[in-house]
């Protein structure tokens, strides 16, 4: 009877080792996907500024509302098609951003839509704007 009940415990043991093992595994996965979203949205961002500074001075008025896409920015180098590689590093990112004006200055919202990730607000529609 104490022979089952050590290879019992020892059986319990492994399993929540087990168990603690996938669940650290899938939040340092979770971890590095969002830290590379992050990064992404630093990239685009940056290019962002450099656009905003290259053609306007970062001043706009009125009250129109734009939407930029990823390739605009990288066919006009503000950022590299690198900088939208997904965390496979396989894939690219496509990127939506909503901009509008705000205190004569810019204000960018961007939306990310990856292999396996999707920001709220990224919808189809969004994406099929030219």
């Amino acid at each position: 009877m104490k022979k089952y009940k050590k290879i019992l415990i020892i059986l319990i043991t492994i399993i929540i080792t087990l168990i603690l093992l996938i669940i650290t595994f899938k939040n340092v996965s979770k971890y590095k996907g969002n830290k590379r979203y992050e990064e992404i949205r630093e990239s685009i961002r940056k290019g962002l500024e450099w656009q905003d500074e290259a053609t306007t001075n970062n001043v706009c008025t009125g009250t129109a509302t734009e939407i930029t896409k990823d390739w605009y920015l990288v066919s006009n180098g503000y950022i590299k098609q690198e900088d939208l590689l997904d965390v496979d590093k396989k894939s690219y990112c496509k990127a939506v951003i909503v901009t509008h004006c705000e205190k004569n200055k810019y204000v960018h919202k961007i939306y990310l839509k990856c292999k396996n990730y999707v920001d709220d607000g990224y919808t189809e529609d969004i994406e099929k704007i030219k």
